[in-house]
């Protein structure tokens, strides 16, 4: 079975890089880390980039390791380690700083990941969508 997963950046990727998993969810998740990204981009190094990409993808369903969001990378790269010891391809968690109503995942395999469509979307737009959202939506934690 596959589940409908996004995946959003201010870079056009051909590639993911997986060796250190790659965080999908929800599409306003995914919004929300991509615009965060661009935002660093435009404050930290004078970017003048006024878009980002959203990437709609297929994760295909495979036991997964659970666990809480634990926050910055270094706490990311531990949790990590202990799925793939565990030999989880897949780490599904509620994402407590881009907030969504579906799950977030971190993807260890490439091959759990079919990329069906790439948006360019302009930050204005996207502000949109996410101001909606978080004005239309209830989140649990």
């Amino acid at each position: 079975m596959m589940k409908t997963v996004y995946h959003s950046s201010p870079d056009n990727i051909s590639n993911f890089n997986f060796s250190l998993g790659v965080h999908f969810g929800g599409k306003f998740s995914a919004l929300e880390a991509g615009n965060r990204k661009l935002s660093n981009l435009i404050r930290y190094r004078d970017s003048q980039q006024d878009h980002l990409f959203l990437y709609t993808c297929t994760l295909t369903n495979v036991p997964f390791y659970e666990t809480d969001d634990v926050g910055g990378p270094e706490a990311w790269e531990k949790e990590i380690e202990k799925a793939r010891k565990e030999g989880f391809d897949l780490i599904r968690y509620w994402n407590k700083y881009e907030p969504d109503s579906e799950c977030s995942y971190i993807v260890l395999n490439p091959k759990l990941i079919n990329v069906i469509q790439i948006e360019s979307l302009f930050k204005k737009e996207v502000e949109k969508l996410l101001k909606s959202h978080l004005e239309t939506s209830t989140f649990f934690f």
